[in-house]
């Protein structure tokens, strides 16, 4: 069941407010032996799950001065689990020597904020400066339930991020914006895992593990990426868009192993060359690249992803009942599996193969107007696709699995695609 209420209010000519209030009430009943169940806690017939989440949302938005806008917004989401707790986890490899686990209940408190002002500078520039806050408190799980393979959470989350951004029309014909911004992500103490301990709060030194394994969305986190972006029409028939990103997350918990840094590089350029009123070309290409750092039982992995992407297109009308159009694109994502010796491990190394998937593919439109509501129109798709993939298989032979069955992969395919399709609408 879902109950919202959407507002908005203005206070002046410049002044203007937007509201929101939901509330959701979700359960679960199923039957357990009605689903082909056994096993269930004795009593219990159902999980009689109960989730309720309340949302509240209040922004405002601000022109004091001509040159200045301001902005500012606060999101505030309650989710309260009222499932019932109860035995369910057994764990041991008889009766007697059985351990028997409850549920817990996932309830947690999320606050987000942001303000931003944006002022009109002086030869065609204009600043903005933007301040993020996130929080999130997790309650504590209770005592009688299992957390395995983990080393440790945390209750409580904080991120509090600033942005800048300087843009600048340079002329008629070019504008450009650069953007910076910079995250820090830090938490309550870790919580101790010990079952039957109460989860207690510990310090870093006191949870400290070696090879301990933490969740990477409640580590601390620093994070910095810078942006910028470039919009040029040389000519009155051409608009080119450039774009450049660079960012960088750095993680840190009381282990050496786990996701240690990330970073990210990001190219592009998109083209559009308006011939006529009826044809149009466009044209992109783009480049991603990111890179992982996680060590591992003594193992530094680096694990790189990089993606090249390019198009051409044109789309025409060469008559007034038809539209047609092609495109041809390709893609190579490649993954990289590089990786080095860390303290104490086996004088064995060298990382794993590449993998390489690539695409091509054609397409082709024809839409012909039946009359002003209703349109045919006729699609064709060719793709041709390889995956070089290890995980399938070892120097040609597929792995068996445990009942025998193996699964093979046709590194090649082909693949071609026909539809017509017909189009009403309703005016």
């Amino acid at each position: 069941h879902k109950l919202y209420l959407d507002g908005n209010y203005a206070f002046t000519p410049t002044t203007r407010a937007t509201f929101r209030y939901a509330y959701t009430h979700a359960t679960q009943n199923a039957d357990y032996a009605g689903m082909g169940l056994t096993g269930a806690p004795a009593g219990v017939s159902n999980l009689d799950g109960v989730v309720n989440n309340s949302l509240a949302q209040f922004g405002v938005t601000a022109r004091p001065i001509a040159k200045l806008s301001l902005l500012g917004n606060v999101r505030y989401e309650d989710k309260e689990d009222e499932t019932p707790i109860a035995l369910y986890t057994v764990t041991g490899a008889s009766p007697s020597g059985a351990t028997t686990f409850t549920n817990s209940q996932s309830s947690s408190r999320k606050l987000n904020g942001k303000l931003e002002a944006s002022y009109s500078l002086p030869d065609n520039y204009r600043g903005t400066l933007g301040l993020d806050y996130q929080s999130a408190h997790r309650d504590r799980p209770v005592s009688t339930t299992l957390i395995d393979g983990l080393s440790g959470l945390r209750e409580d989350t904080h991120e509090l991020g600033y942005r800048a951004e300087l843009r600048r029309s340079m002329s008629e014909t070019i504008n450009a914006t650069v953007s910076f911004v910079h995250t820090k992500r830090d938490g309550s103490s870790w919580l101790s895992l010990t079952p039957g301990a109460g989860f207690p709060a510990v310090s870093d030194a006191a949870i400290f593990n070696a090879n301990g394994a933490f969740p990477t969305t409640l580590e601390d986190r620093t994070r910095d990426k810078v942006k910028a972006m470039a919009d040029w029409t040389p000519l009155a028939a051409l608009s080119l868009q450039f774009t450049l990103e660079d960012g960088k997350d750095s993680y840190t918990a009381p282990t050496e192993q786990g996701l240690r840094d990330t970073d990210v590089k990001a190219y592009g350029l998109d083209a559009v060359w308006t011939l006529s009123d009826k044809w149009k070309f466009t044209a992109y290409w783009n480049q991603n690249k990111q890179t992982l750092h996680v060590n591992q039982a003594g193992y530094l992995a680096e694990l790189a992803n990089s993606n090249d992407s390019a198009s051409l297109g044109v789309i025409g009308k060469p008559s007034a009942k038809y539209d047609v159009g092609a495109s041809l694109s390709y893609m190579n994502d490649r993954n990289r599996y590089q990786q080095s010796l860390g303290s104490g491990a086996a004088l064995v190394g060298g990382g794993l193969p590449d993998i390489n998937y690539r695409v091509t593919a054609l397409k082709l439109f024809g839409k012909y107007a039946l009359d002003k509501n209703a349109d045919v129109r006729l699609d064709l798709l060719h793709q041709r696709a390889k995956l070089d993939d290890w995980t399938w298989a070892s120097n040609g032979t597929p792995f068996v699995y445990s009942d025998n069955t193996s699964v093979s992969l046709q590194p090649s395919q082909n693949v071609t695609f026909i539809g017509i399709s017909y189009i009403y609408k309703f005016q």
